[in-house]
């Protein structure tokens, strides 16, 4: 395992309710040289306090603040005030494991590889909302380790040289959708590899209602055409997806078990929503 100093970055908004477990957690990492930046993107509720309680204990912790301007934002402001060679990645609503930055940091060693992470795991699987997340998570991304294309900020580490080679996120994402995606893609774009190592995973609170499935679908399906139209704007493009789109929910026969099946339909069907509203009202 190499040995630098690293950053860690966590984005906050309203995030009272989950925040203490994730702090906890990132005090208890089994490294030494570190920082923890929080940046708190516009909270309304009591995120800001909990963090200045934990930061006059904590030396490297630190708090930073914003207003209201989404994932992307926040993580580009921590980065700038960040000074680790490797810049970790994860939320609010996570809890990462004691070994996490030595895990990811083993796979550094490699120049060719500019960024690694890992799976999530749900917290509880005391709903179908939350089960029928993580299946969807795992069609994703999968169970095997391996190269990929784009992983999730939530449990992901970059090579801090490549992240201001890239010109960092994108804050024309305003949402936690296709930020961390459209940054994978610009780091292979520059020649680096990606790395998916499933067994480093972070437990993370997962969608508990059928409201919060639905919507994260609807944003998914936009922010997944916003990003595409980033790199590929003509009307071949926009026939494709509005077709994909209509044929989509009905895909999902073959990717879940039966008893989730209604539940992946239903997402489905909001994510293709998504996408056609973008395809139909951003046409600039």
């Amino acid at each position: 395992m190499i040995k630098m100093k690293i950053s860690i970055v966590v984005p906050v908004y309203n995030a009272e309710k989950t925040l203490k477990d994730c702090i906890y957690s990132l005090l208890k990492v089994d490294y030494k040289d570190y920082e923890i930046i929080f940046v708190d993107d516009g909270s309304t509720d009591s995120s800001k306090k909990i963090i200045t309680d934990f930061a006059k204990k904590y030396k490297h912790i630190r708090l930073l603040e914003q207003r209201h301007r989404g994932p992307a934002s926040a993580r580009n402001l921590g980065i700038r005030n960040s000074s680790g060679k490797i810049v970790f990645f994860t939320d609010s609503d996570c809890i990462v494991p004691t070994n996490w930055v030595k895990s990811i940091l083993e796979y550094f060693g490699d120049k060719s590889i500019g960024a690694v992470g890992g799976s999530l795991i749900p917290v509880s699987t005391n709903s179908i909302y939350e089960v029928f997340d993580q299946k969807r998570r795992e069609n994703l991304y999968g169970t095997k380790k391996r190269f990929v294309d784009a992983l999730p900020t939530c449990n992901l580490a970059v090579r801090r040289r490549i992240l201001e080679k890239i010109g960092r996120f994108d804050e024309n994402f305003r949402y936690a959708s296709a930020e961390d995606y459209d940054l994978c893609y610009r780091i292979r774009r520059f020649g680096y590899k990606i790395l998916y190592v499933p067994k480093i995973s972070v437990m993370h609170h997962h969608p508990q209602s059928f409201k919060t499935i639905l919507r994260k679908g609807y944003i998914h399906g936009r922010e997944f055409i916003k990003l595409r139209r980033k790199y590929e704007k003509n009307l071949y493009f926009d026939i494709r997806m509005f077709l994909n789109s209509l044929v989509s929910p009905f895909l999902v026969v073959r990717k879940y078990s039966l008893n989730l099946l209604p539940l992946a339909f239903l997402y489905e069907t909001s994510a293709s929503i998504g996408r056609i509203r973008s395809l139909l009202v951003n046409r600039t």
